[in-house]
């Protein structure tokens, strides 16, 4: 009976602590969809002026559309990428607070210390996309156009196209700041050595390739970017290794 009894309180208590965990989940959820979409209605009320600054990106305030539903569209996906955008940190913030109380203190300190650091890649991944690598696209695929002699090759930018395009390279280059969150994990979790990666750097520059194929969206010069991005970021995680002297997994 005894048995039973402590079976039985056993069985409550898993019932009780499940309840809790997904009543957590639930509410912590219901936050993040209340704030990605009062976000939403935020920038959509706004859009004209975030438009604005982005064409000050491409350094052209003309723009068209061919279909009668475009600009709606536009103001749609420019809406929904931006509220993304700035909701996905809040997302994370969410995921580490429910994760926290069932860490020891030096996991909490670790925790929060890679969140910084996602913070802060994540913020100059986007500043640096949209205030330089933008206008260097622009400039760079705007000299293409012929205006002079018999032939003439004019341009006309297209609002929703240009949009995707400029989200297109921001998505690109946030891929890069979880980089160094993937080296973390391979060193700290998986117990790699950086002479494991030198050993068998042709496959790792195998794996990045793909990963970039399939990631990236299925244009050559996007693809072509990230990978050389990609490499050249691994080359430089070797020397920052070589340089620490860090030859054994670090969770040793």
């Amino acid at each position: 009976m005894k048995q039973n009894a402590t079976s039985k309180e056993k069985s409550l208590k898993w019932i009780f602590k499940g309840w809790v965990y997904t009543s957590e989940m639930k509410w912590r959820f219901c936050s993040f969809l209340f704030s990605f979409f009062f976000t939403f209605f935020t920038v959509y009320s706004y859009s004209s002026e975030f438009l604005f600054l982005l064409s000050k990106s491409f350094k052209s305030f003309s723009f068209i559309f061919t279909d009668i539903s475009e600009g709606f569209q536009t103001y749609l996906e420019l809406s929904f990428t931006l509220s993304f955008y700035a909701v996905f940190p809040f997302f994370i913030y969410q995921c580490c607070c429910f994760f926290f109380p069932g860490l020891f203190k030096n996991e909490r300190r670790k925790v929060l210390g890679y969140f910084q650091l996602f913070l802060v890649l994540y913020s100059a991944s986007f500043f640096l996309s949209w205030f330089l690598l933008l206008p260097f696209l622009w400039n760079f695929f705007s000299h293409f156009e012929i205006q002079e002699g018999i032939l003439r090759l004019n341009f006309e930018a297209r609002i929703l196209s240009n949009l995707q395009f400029s989200f297109k390279v921001l998505f690109a280059s946030q891929l890069f700041c979880f980089l160094p969150f993937l080296a973390l994990f391979l060193f700290r979790f998986l117990g790699l050595s950086k002479s494991f990666l030198v050993e068998n750097r042709t496959i790792c520059y195998f794996i990045l390739l793909l990963f970039c194929s399939f990631v990236c969206p299925p244009e050559p010069f996007l693809q072509l970017c990230s990978s050389l991005t990609c490499l050249i970021i691994f080359e430089c995680f070797l020397f920052f290794l070589y340089l620490l002297k860090e030859y054994e997994p670090f969770n040793k």
